[in-house]
């Protein structure tokens, strides 16, 4: 006898709200000026794209709209304050998100009508979409991407009814969504406030929600960053190997090769765009040209060293050799027999002359020889240093452009 009563009841109450709600069209009694109340909450940011501009995630969006006079009385219905409703036995707005490229599921809609006020609730539970985002890695890893979710009317305009963010009469902020179960991803923050900002385009109206995640850098700085400051730093320390090694030349081949792949790995993750190419990509390009520069200087510098001993330096590189200014800045290696190799040669040229005769030939020229390949191997050893502490400040240089612009 109860349960029959109850039906009839919720029947009863079913056949009043009819009355004042219909399948295709706003209401004619709504309250506020026909306005709907609406706002998306995001719930958690499953996936971010780089190399698409893209994100994936998880949101619900709720709408409220009022007819007063859709209001009733429980006790003349046996207690109903509340009934629950399918998606399309009422009218509810036709708003969407924008721009959305896919939308992975979606779960049921449904519509809760109350006693007190007449007001009718549309929520759209678990809307997981694939939305587009402009990206910009200029400051990758330590960027921060800024998004924006667009809520719209689509066939009605705002001559029929009016979509509006909640007020605070309904217990929300008016200008920030609520985040009430947000859950945080594993990559990136989410920075908060998110504000929202209500416009009209072509008399339809929209909400914008500017959402800011912000990257964290430490996994990239450790696969990424560091690697390639590393391989910097051993280019560099190339130029301070003995020229008799002979592995400099293969060490920096390898050392560009590694260069090489890491810029591929950036390629890889950052968007195929010209407009914002990332400053740490620029960084790792510029390694690559300085350790091909440093494979050139390489080459050069073997050459010089192993200069034929029938060709003498220049008068003013002998000065620059013989330089104690250069010896104070540490351009040239501290040889200790260098000033008596010098006074050696000299000496040998003054005899040459005095005594000639007295004087093996063969010996004096061996000993020629030996100071003119010394002074090559010295000038040498002299433009490794040079270049490689300009590459220690070029270094650093960088360093800081990276990290701070």
């Amino acid at each position: 006898m109860f349960s029959n009563s109850s039906v009839m009841y919720e029947r009863n109450l079913q056949e009043h709200i009819e009355h004042f709600l219909s399948q295709r069209s706003p209401p004619r009694g709504m309250g506020f000026n026909k306005t709907v109340f609406c706002y998306v909450d995001l719930e958690q940011i499953l996936d971010v794209e780089e190399k698409s501009s893209l994100i994936v995630a998880k949101l619900f969006i709720s709408c409220v709209y009022y007819v007063p006079e859709m209001q009733w009385n429980p006790d003349d219905y046996g207690g109903i304050s509340t009934l629950i409703f399918k998606e399309g036995t009422f009218w509810a707005p036709d708003i969407d998100i924008d721009k959305v490229l896919v939308k992975i599921f979606q779960g049921l809609n449904n519509i809760y009508i109350h006693y007190d006020n007449g007001e009718v609730v549309i929520i759209k539970t678990s809307i997981t979409m694939k939305f587009g985002c402009k990206f910009d890695v200029t400051k990758f890893p330590n960027d921060a991407q800024e998004c924006v979710i667009r809520l719209r009317q689509w066939h009605l305009s705002n001559n029929e009814y009016r979509i509006a963010f909640p007020n605070q009469h309904l217990g929300m902020n008016a200008s920030r969504m609520p985040l009430n179960h947000y859950t945080e991803h594993e990559q990136w923050v989410l920075k908060r406030p998110v504000t929202v900002a209500v416009g009209e385009s072509h008399n339809h109206d929209y909400q914008n929600y500017i959402i800011t995640i912000v990257r964290k850098p430490v996994f990239y700085s450790i696969v990424l960053v560091w690697p390639a400051i590393i391989l910097y730093v051993m280019a560099t320390l190339s130029f301070f190997l003995p020229l008799e090694s002979g592995e400099k030349i293969s060490f920096n081949i390898t050392i560009l090769l590694a260069q090489i792949v890491n810029l591929m790995v950036v390629a890889q993750i950052i968007p195929s765009s010209s407009e914002n190419f990332p400053t740490f990509g620029i960084f790792v390009f510029c390694n690559i040209v300085f350790v091909g520069f440093t494979i050139f200087i390489s080459v050069i510098t073997l050459n010089i060293s192993y200069q034929s001993s029938n060709h003498s330096p220049p008068y003013c590189l002998k000065r620059l050799l013989y330089s104690r200014f250069l010896l104070v800045l540490g351009l040239r290696p501290m040889t200790k027999n260098i000033d008596d190799t010098r006074n050696q040669k000299h000496g040998l040229e003054i005899l040459s002359k005095v005594s000639f005769e007295k004087i093996d030939d063969i010996l004096k020229k061996s000993k020629i020889e030996d100071i003119v390949k010394e002074e090559w191997r010295l000038f040498a050893t002299m433009v490794n240093h040079f270049f490689g502490i300009t590459f220690v400040f070029v270094g650093i240089a960088l360093y800081t452009f990276v990290y701070y612009f």
